[in-house]
């Protein structure tokens, strides 16, 4: 075989390679896969039952350690909620509320009902009674029965006076 037929077959194998790698790529039976777990959430708010709004919420590093935890045996009991005035943006390291009240009825306690709506979907509600006057609310939290911070919220801000009631509801749903 001379030398110029020699180079005509090595450009024939390289474009046929060039040609059928992708093709041999393109109709393997590998499929891509996407059962990611998506976090969902909804915080709506109550006043003297009536409903003020509804805003998303943000799952915070260590709540998601936390959903970590339960898919790793170890139990996690999200069903501590607090509200706050806050001052600072929502932050994903964030590790508690800020501005969180401790006084005026409106300590962080344990939510009242807990709802399931079905597979991967709940509800957590609590109802405060505010007993000051003049207490502004801009924020809400769930919080791990060990103080985890699990997510956080902004919500309407509200003016609340003695004798209000506040009620806010965390729907939360993963797909």
């Amino acid at each position: 075989m001379n030398e110029k037929a020699l180079y005509k077959l090595i450009s024939l194998v390289v474009l046929g390679a060039i040609i059928a790698i992708p093709l041999l790529h393109k109709n393997n039976n590998f499929q891509p896969i996407s059962n990611g777990i998506n976090y969902h959430g909804e915080v709506c708010v109550w006043i003297n039952e009536e409903l003020v709004g509804c805003n998303q919420n943000l799952i915070v590093n260590s709540g998601k350690d936390l959903v970590y935890y339960a898919l790793t045996g170890t139990t996690v009991n999200v069903n501590q909620m607090a509200v706050a005035n806050r001052t600072t943006p929502l932050d994903p390291s964030d590790t508690s509320l800020q501005g969180e009240w401790t006084t005026c009825g409106l300590t962080r306690g344990t939510v009242d009902t807990t709802v399931r709506n079905g597979y991967g979907n709940w509800t957590l509600s609590k109802l405060w009674t505010v007993t000051c006057d003049n207490v502004i609310i801009n924020a809400t939290a769930l919080y791990a029965s060990d103080n985890t911070l699990f997510a956080e919220a902004t919500i309407p801000t509200h003016t609340l006076y003695n004798s209000d009631q506040l009620r806010i509801s965390w729907t939360i749903w993963v797909s």
